[in-house]
C-alpha cells in the first residue's frame, strides 16, 4: 500500500493541523484564543525517506509544490474562517 499518495498526504495535513489547532483552542488550554498555528510541512511528507529522482525521470516526479499550494490555501481558509 502506497501511503505516499496526495489524497492521504493531504487528509493526514488536514487531521494533524485540525487535531493541533483544537488543543491550542480548547477551554483546558492556558493558550485558548491566543495562538495561531500555522502548519508545518515535513521533509518525508511527500515521499518516504531515501526515495531520489532518476536521471530521465521527470522533475514533477516527487515534486512537492502541490503540497504547499495545499497547505497555503487550508490555512488561509481556516485563518480567515477564525470566530476569534
Amino acid at each position: 500500500m502506497n501511503i505516499y499518495t496526495q489524497e492521504n498526504v493531504k487528509s493526514t495535513q488536514t487531521i494533524e493541523y485540525n487535531l493541533i489547532k483544537s488543543y491550542f483552542n480548547s477551554n483546558e488550554s492556558k493558550y485558548q484564543n491566543r495562538s495561531i498555528v500555522f502548519p508545518a510541512i515535513g521533509n518525508h511528507d511527500t515521499a518516504p525517506s531515501n526515495h531520489f529522482i532518476l536521471s530521465g525521470q521527470s522533475q514533477d516526479f516527487g515534486s512537492s509544490s502541490w503540497l504547499y499550494s495545499f497547505v497555503r490555501i487550508s490555512f488561509l481558509f481556516s485563518f480567515l474562517n477564525d470566530k476569534r
